[in-house]
C-alpha cells in the first residue's frame, strides 16, 4: 500500500477479542428459562440451541451468549458491550457502563379459559373516571369501552396483562 507524503495507515474500526471459557451443556442448561423485568413489565427467555445459549426478546429476535466466566456471558453480534450474569434466580443484564437491569426467573403460565375467566368483570378507573368490561370471546380475553370498542388483552404472566392503547400494562392486585 502506497501512502503519499509519509502518511501512516490508520484503522477506524476496532476489533475486540472476547476471551471465552469452556462450559458443559448441563451447566448451560441451568441458565435457561423465562426472566421477568418488573420495572418495564417485559420478559426475556434464555434458551439452549445447538450447545449455545440464546437471549430471546421475542419471535426471531435473539442473540447468542458466550460464556466468559462461571455465571457470566457476553452477547455477541450487537453494537454495545452487553454482559449477562446469573445469580440464583436473577439475571443481571448490563449494557456498557449502565446500571444493570435485574430480571427475576419465573414460570410462564399458558392461560386456559379458566385462568382467563378469573379476569372477567367490570373495572373502574378513578383516574379516567370510566369503566372497562373484561370478557372472554372464543377463548380470548378482551376489554370493551363504549367509545373505544373491543380490544384484545395479551396475557404476559400471572396477574400481568397487556391491553393495548390506552390501557397498556395491567397489573392485577388481588384481595
Amino acid at each position: 500500500l502506497l501512502l503519499p507524503n509519509n502518511e501512516k495507515e490508520t484503522s477506524s474500526s476496532s476489533v475486540s477479542v472476547i476471551k471465552t471459557v469452556e462450559m458443559s451443556s448441563k451447566k448451560l442448561e441451568s441458565f435457561t428459562g423465562a426472566y421477568w423485568y418488573e420495572k418495564d413489565s417485559y420478559a426475556r427467555h434464555i434458551v439452549l440451541e445447538n450447545d449455545t445459549l440464546r437471549y430471546v426478546r421475542g419471535g426471531n429476535n435473539r442473540s447468542n451468549l458466550v460464556p466468559v466466566g462461571e455465571n457470566m456471558f457476553r452477547m455477541i453480534g450487537v453494537d454495545v458491550e452487553l454482559t449477562v450474569n446469573f445469580t440464583g434466580d436473577l439475571m443481571e443484564v448490563t449494557v456498557d457502563d449502565e446500571a444493570p437491569y435485574i430480571h427475576k426467573k419465573y414460570t410462564p403460565v399458558d392461560p386456559t379459559s379458566d385462568v382467563l375467566g378469573e379476569y372477567v368483570g367490570s373495572f373502574y378507573s378513578p383516574e379516567l373516571e370510566t369503566s372497562y368490561e373484561f370478557f372472554l370471546e372464543e377463548g380470548e380475553l378482551k376489554w370493551h369501552h363504549p367509545r373505544l370498542g373491543d380490544q384484545k388483552i395479551e396475557f404476559l404472566k400471572q396477574d400481568v396483562l397487556k391491553g393495548g392503547w390506552p390501557i397498556d400494562v395491567i397489573k392485577v392486585q388481588r384481595g
